[in-house]
């Protein structure tokens, strides 16, 4: 199982380490798949550059991502009288990721994308006021389109008397009457 940002840089996982540390591909009937030949485990029969390493091998858990962030590691134990979760030491017979350990795992992953999300609502909100400021100013294109020559064609003329206009009006008929 996995989770998705959906920004095509953070997609994350729960996945198996073996005892060299290296990180599980998937999981098969018989053990994890892991990427490395070392000699020490059978090679994969789909993926020749993988290894299959036995269950009982597997010393832990930890998050991934396509980022290349890894989790902090959920440490497998060989009895449950040693398990403590709160210190992140479980026991598991199967060693296949433990469902309560996958959903700590699924919760550090979401913690550690956000600040993406934050800056994905940044750029959402930047893209939104670059499309408001596009449509402004397609609709103020479009109205001075239809509007008739000598009104409101300037900003500054419109369709009243500017006041430079009032005040020589103003001033003429002051003269008028005195």
């Amino acid at each position: 199982m996995g989770w998705d940002l959906g920004d095509g840089v953070h997609e994350g996982w729960a996945t198996c380490v073996s005892a060299d540390g290296r990180l599980s591909h998937g999981s098969s009937s018989v053990g994890v798949m892991v990427e490395g030949i070392t000699g020490a485990y059978p090679v994969h029969h789909l993926v020749p550059t993988w290894e299959v390493v036995p269950y009982a091998e597997v010393i832990g858990w930890r998050g991934g991502c396509a980022c290349g962030w890894q989790g902090q590691l959920w440490e497998r134990v060989p009895a449950l009288e040693l398990a403590e979760v709160g210190a992140r030491r479980v026991y598991d017979a199967r060693g296949d990721v433990p469902e309560r350990v996958e959903e700590d795992i699924e919760a550090e992953w979401a913690r550690h994308t956000e600040p993406a999300q934050a800056i994905s609502a940044v750029a959402a909100a930047v893209g939104a006021a670059r499309a408001a400021t596009r449509d402004l100013d397609e609709a103020v294109a479009a109205e001075s389109a239809t509007v008739p020559d000598g009104y409101g064609k300037k900003a500054t003329a419109g369709p009243w008397p500017s006041p430079q206009t009032s005040q020589r009006t103003h001033r003429s008929t002051a003269t008028v009457t005195r």
